[in-house]
């Protein structure tokens, strides 16, 4: 019988542990218009993984999530908790300096789609306090995040980021288990 019960508990823990995926591809356009391939795989995370950022801006808080891949590229997105989420952005970061920022809107019940390039991904919502959070963002086609390494070209591409198909961002609700990391220095 204890046993049994260490099995079905050893079992319970290893569902709760369970990790989600992220496939990609990492692509350099610092050399010219051909991508060249950095980087590709499979990384498998737990939620403790998912870094935050807590940001304030006129009163109104907002976080910061992301996973980091490899090479110190991350994936990520900021959360807003509101009545109705109609749009959110994901991004890709290398530097506290880069830019990156993709925008989807609603295009049904949890469905978002990319607005520029094309792209759908699905997402899941927490309810706190009647307020919408995303907790899940689910890669229903590949998604290409363009990230900009330097300011010497306002709009250019440095990187891409693409996010493979089938893949899952995931997110606790805020002040759950994941970390809290403070700001790099500030951008010049």
């Amino acid at each position: 019988m204890m046993k049994l019960a260490a099995i079905l508990c050893f079992t319970l823990l290893a569902l709760a542990a369970r990790a989600e995926s992220i496939s990609y591809e990492i692509y350099s356009f610092m050399d010219g218009a051909e991508g060249k391939l950095l980087a590709q795989g499979t990384k498998n995370y737990s939620l403790s993984d998912i870094k935050v950022i807590e940001n304030e801006y006129k009163g109104e808080v907002h976080w910061s999530k992301y996973l980091e891949l490899e090479d110190g590229f991350k994936v990520g997105s900021s959360i807003y908790r509101e009545p109705q989420i109609t749009g959110f952005g994901l991004w890709a970061k290398q530097s506290p300096c880069g830019f990156s920022w993709e925008w989807f809107r609603a295009s049904g019940a949890g469905s978002f789609r990319k607005l520029q390039e094309g792209g759908a991904v699905s997402v899941v919502f927490h309810d706190a306090n009647g307020l919408k959070e995303i907790v899940a963002v689910h890669f229903d086609t590949d998604i290409s995040l363009r990230l900009n390494e330097t300011w010497k070209e306002v709009g250019g591409i440095t990187h891409r980021i693409l996010v493979k198909k089938g893949s899952v961002l995931k997110f606790s609700p805020n002040k759950a288990i994941q970390q809290t990391v403070a700001l790099a220095r500030p951008c010049r």
